[in-house]
C-alpha cells in the first residue's frame, strides 16, 4: 500500500524524490503475516425486518425534520435514505447540478 501511494505521489508531483519508488517498504527481518479471514457481525445482506422503519415512521422523521432550519433538504434526506438504500457519506456527497442559462 506504502509503494502504491508513494508511486501516486510521485506521478502528481507531490513528491519529488524518484528514489522513494525504489526503497522496500517492508520492515527489515520480519516475514509478512499471514492473511487472516474473519467475519464481523451478521450476515451484510440480512436485515431484521423489526429494524426496518414503516412508510409512517419515515413520514413522521420527514415532517420532525421539515420543521428545523434546513427543513426541506433534511425532509429530502431522510427520504432519499429510507428509500434509495444510500449511505450518509454517499447521501451527504450529493449536490445539485448548477447549469448555466442557455443565452436567450
Amino acid at each position: 500500500m506504502i509503494s502504491a501511494l508513494v508511486s501516486a505521489g510521485l506521478e502528481a508531483g507531490y513528491l519529488a524524490n524518484p528514489r522513494l519508488a525504489r526503497v522496500h517498504w517492508q520492515a527489515a527481518g520480519r516475514a509478512l503475516p499471514a492473511p487472516q479471514v474473519t467475519v464481523a457481525g451478521e450476515a451484510a445482506l440480512w436485515v431484521d425486518p423489526a429494524e426496518i422503519p414503516s412508510s409512517g415512521d419515515v413520514g413522521g422523521l420527514g415532517r420532525a425534520l421539515a420543521a428545523g432550519l434546513h427543513g426541506e433538504r433534511d425532509e429530502l434526506m431522510a427520504s432519499t435514505a429510507a428509500y434509495s438504500g444510500l449511505r450518509w457519506g454517499e447521501l451527504a456527497a450529493l449536490t445539485i447540478p448548477r447549469s448555466t442559462p442557455a443565452p436567450g
